[in-house]
């Protein structure tokens, strides 16, 4: 069981455009990998256990989104408000 999803799983890249509203995170262009099954919303939860892990978001309400199709994302705090987006490149 444990080979079928280690099949499966894929590896990311994730460049950030922007994390907060004024760059929380060491600014414009970080990246780093993650690895999971090719799935939005797990990349999706990845990505924020990532950014709370680093304090680059100050609101407790972000929400992370992911297209797979279009390997974009991007970062929502209160509902609404951008908190910043990436672009997704999926590695051999």
């Amino acid at each position: 069981m444990a080979t079928a999803v280690q099949n499966r799983k894929r590896k990311y890249r994730v460049t950030f455009e922007r994390i907060g509203r004024d760059y929380g995170l060491s600014g414009y262009g970080i990246a780093t990998d993650f690895e999971c099954e090719p799935i939005g919303d797990l990349l999706a939860e990845a990505i924020y256990r990532w950014i709370r892990k680093r304090g680059g978001i100050a609101s407790r309400e972000l929400e992370v989104y992911v297209n797979l199709e279009k390997m974009t994302g991007q970062l929502v705090v209160g509902g609404f408000q951008s908190a910043g987006n990436f672009t997704l490149r999926e590695e051999k």
